[in-house]
C-alpha cells in the first residue's frame, strides 16, 4: 500500500511538471526574443529610422559641389612626371603608414620596376584629409583630398582625383588599385596596356563582376537606394582591387557623373553605371587582374577554425600558351594573415596553375 501511494505521488509529480513544459517553452522563447532584440539595439535605442541607418549614403549637395568645384578639394597634389605614361592611383588610408612603407619597398619600388625607375610609371597615393598630427611624410607622391577619411567618402576622393588627373593630362593610362590588399607587377601590366596604346581603344581593363544586386538594406554599408538605382542588377562592372584605362577613357566616364545620383559602391558607379552611359566597354581580363584572392573551400575554413592555420590554396596565376606569366595583379581577398610582402613574393615567384 505504501509503495502504491509512493508511485502514485511520483507519477502525479511527473505529470504536473509535464504540464508546465509548454509554459517553460514559451518563457524560453520570450527570453530568447528579448535577448535578440536587445542585441539588435531595438529596445535600447528605439526602432532605427532610415535616417539613422543610411550609413552608406553620399550627400547630393556635397557630391554636386565636388563635381563643380573639385579644385577646392585638392589640398595637395604632385607634379606629373614629364615622361610618365602610366599613373598609378593607390587608394589608401592616410593612417596606414605600415602598408605605405611596404608598397614603396616592394612592387612600387624602383628596385622592382623599370617603369617606376625611369619615370614612365608614376606612383600617387590618394588620401583623405590628413590630420596635422599625422606622421605621414608629405612627399611628392601624395594627392590629398579635403574630405574626411572614411569609407562613405571614397567615391568623393576618387572623383576629385579623376577630375584632377584628366585636367592635368590627356594622354597615358591610369591604374586604380586598392592599396590595402593588392599588389601589382607594374612592368608586366604596363607592357600589356602598351599593346593597346596605338589603337585608341575606349575600354576599361579589369576582372568584371556580373549580375550583382544592389543592396537595399538601409543599415548595410553598401546600401543603394531605389532613387539612385532602380534596376534589380548593376550593369557589369570592374572588381574593386584594380582596373586600368586610358586617361581619355576616364575623362569620358567622369563626364557622365553630372547625370547620376551618387552611390557608395564606387566601382559599380564609375565602371558600371557611368561607363555604360558613356559607351565605354569593359574588357574582361580576369587572367591578368586576379580579383578573387585565395581559393577557399569549406574545409579550409574548418581547418582555420580548428587549428588557426591557413590551409587555403594560394592565388591562381595564369600563363599564356608560350609559358609566360600574364597575371599582373593579385589581392588578399579570402586570405588569412597574408601580408602585402607575402603577396608580392607570390606574384613574382609563384608558378602558373592555368595556361591559355
Amino acid at each position: 500500500m505504501v509503495v502504491r501511494l509512493f508511485v502514485k505521488a511520483g507519477l502525479a509529480r511527473i505529470f504536473r511538471r509535464w504540464e508546465r513544459l509548454p509554459l517553460l517553452g514559451l518563457v524560453f522563447v520570450l527570453v530568447f526574443a528579448l535577448v535578440f532584440l536587445l542585441y539588435q539595439g531595438q529596445l535600447l535605442n528605439g526602432v532605427q529610422t532610415s535616417s539613422q541607418c543610411e550609413i552608406g549614403q553620399v550627400g547630393d549637395v556635397l557630391y554636386q559641389d565636388v563635381l563643380r568645384n573639385y579644385s577646392r578639394y585638392v589640398r595637395q597634389a604632385p607634379k606629373l612626371l614629364p615622361n610618365a605614361e602610366l599613373y598609378i592611383l593607390i587608394v589608401a588610408n592616410n593612417q596606414d603608414h605600415a602598408n605605405r612603407k611596404v608598397i614603396l619597398d616592394t612592387w612600387a619600388s624602383p628596385k622592382h620596376s623599370k617603369w617606376v625607375k625611369t619615370g614612365r610609371a608614376q606612383i600617387i597615393f590618394l588620401y583623405g584629409k590628413v590630420k596635422k598630427t599625422s606622421s605621414v611624410n608629405m612627399k611628392e607622391n601624395i594627392l590629398e583630398i579635403d574630405v574626411e577619411e572614411k569609407y562613405g567618402n571614397l567615391l568623393l576622393k576618387e572623383i576629385v582625383a579623376y577630375r584632377w588627373l584628366t585636367e592635368q593630362t590627356k594622354t597615358g593610362h591610369v591604374l586604380k588599385i586598392d592599396g590595402s590588399d593588392t599588389v601589382v607587377d607594374v612592368d608586366l601590366l604596363a607592357d600589356i596596356l602598351n599593346t593597346t596604346r596605338g589603337n585608341k581603344e575606349i575600354a576599361v581593363h579589369c576582372a568584371t563582376w556580373k549580375s550583382v544586386h544592389p543592396i537595399r538594406d538601409e543599415c548595410n554599408r553598401w546600401y543603394v537606394p531605389y532613387s539612385a538605382v532602380k534596376e534589380d542588377y548593376f550593369p557589369d562592372y570592374c572588381g574593386g582591387p584594380a582596373y586600368a584605362m586610358s586617361v581619355g577613357t576616364l575623362s569620358k566616364i567622369v563626364q557622365q557623373a553630372y547625370n547620376h545620383k551618387p552611390i557608395v559602391v564606387e566601382d559599380a558607379f564609375f565602371t558600371g553605371i557611368l561607363a555604360k552611359q558613356a559607351g565605354v566597354a569593359l574588357k574582361d581580363q580576369a587572367e591578368i587582374f586576379s580579383s578573387h584572392g585565395c581559393l577557399v573551400h569549406f574545409y579550409h575554413k574548418i581547418g582555420y577554425w580548428l587549428v588557426g592555420a591557413d590551409l587555403s590554396k594560394d592565388h591562381r596565376l595564369t600563363c599564356n600558351s608560350a609559358g609566360k606569366k600574364i597575371t599582373a595583379v593579385i589581392n588578399s581577398h579570402n586570405c588569412k594573415n597574408k601580408t602585402l610582402s607575402y603577396l608580392w613574393n607570390v606574384l613574382k615567384t609563384g608558378e602558373c596553375d592555368e595556361y591559355l
